[in-house]
C-alpha cells in the first residue's frame, strides 16, 4: 500500500515536472519565433526601403518604427545598430533559458 502511494506520488510529480518542462520549452520557442519575426521585420524594412531612399533615411525610419526616432541616421549608428542585434538575441535566448530553469525550480 505505501509503495503504491509512493509510486503514484512519484508519477504525479514526474508528470508535473514534464508538464512544466514542456510549457517552458513552448515559452522558449515562442521567444525564439518572436525574435526571428522581429529580425525578419527589420531586415524586410531595410531591403524594401533602402532601394527607394538613401540608406540614412531608411535607417531613420527603421529607428522610428522601433521607437528610437532619428537614432540611425549615420553610418556609425548603422554599424552600432547591427552589432547591437547580437547581444539582443543573446538576451532573448538567456530569457528563454531562465524561463526553463524557473519552471523546474532552479
Amino acid at each position: 500500500m505505501a509503495l503504491s502511494i509512493f509510486k503514484d506520488a512519484l508519477k504525479e510529480a514526474f508528470d508535473v515536472f514534464c508538464g512544466n518542462l514542456e510549457e517552458s520549452f513552448l515559452a522558449a520557442r515562442d521567444i525564439v519565433e518572436h525574435t526571428r519575426a522581429e529580425w525578419a521585420r527589420i531586415r524586410g524594412a531595410w531591403s524594401t526601403k533602402r532601394h527607394a531612399m538613401p540608406p540614412a533615411q531608411a535607417w531613420a525610419i527603421i529607428g522610428e518604427e522601433n521607437n528610437e526616432p532619428g537614432k540611425l541616421e549615420t553610418r556609425r549608428d548603422q554599424l552600432l545598430y547591427q552589432t547591437a542585434l547580437s547581444p539582443y538575441l543573446q538576451r532573448r535566448v538567456k530569457d528563454a533559458y531562465n524561463v526553463c530553469r524557473a519552471s523546474i525550480g532552479y
